[in-house]
């Protein structure tokens, strides 16, 4: 049983290390954190055809305007960068009538380009953390809450903003 807790532990922290790992090489392919250092105002175009894509944006929009470090503005015209991407919440309903249980579990990718050359300035790719407790107690809206705070939390740090 101890030899199972401890093998269990070491599982935990490698997964940890490889997350923070993938954050890393997020971060590298960006395109550099001097470009998105630079950007202020940022449009979010479309995210996807679908509810889900739409609240993840509307999340996105809240989080970034929260951190005080970047404007959101409604004209792509008025923007320094354009967000896009497309974002898949698999939603997963059990139970009976009278005790529903439903997970929501979110896979998306983003992009942010340069509004005038649409060059790319960031990119990240949401995937859920394989050991991460939160994704298997997901209930109602924690699946769109954890991509896009983990996004926009990427965003900051591969911008060089401490905190978030």
């Amino acid at each position: 049983m101890k030899n199972f807790c401890l093998l269990l532990l070491a599982t935990f922290v490698l997964a940890g290390f490889v997350n923070a790992q993938t954050g890393e090489a997020n971060a590298k392919i960006s395109g550099g954190n001097a470009k998105l250092r630079e950007v202020r105002k940022i449009y979010i175009g479309e995210l996807g055809r679908s509810d889900d894509a739409d609240i993840v944006r509307e999340k996105i929009k809240l989080k970034l305007i929260k951190s005080g470090k970047f404007m959101v503005v409604n004209r792509m015209a008025d923007a320094d960068a354009v967000m896009t991407g497309t974002v898949v919440i698999s939603q997963q309903v059990r139970g009976s009538l009278g005790d529903i249980d439903t997970k929501n579990k979110g896979v998306a990718v983003f992009y942010l380009r340069d509004a005038e050359t649409e060059e790319d300035i960031w990119t990240y790719e949401f995937k859920p953390n394989f050991f991460n407790v939160v994704i298997f107690t997901d209930k109602a809206t924690r699946g769109y809450n954890q991509v896009a705070n983990r996004t926009v939390d990427q965003m900051l740090k591969d911008a060089g903003y401490k905190g978030k």
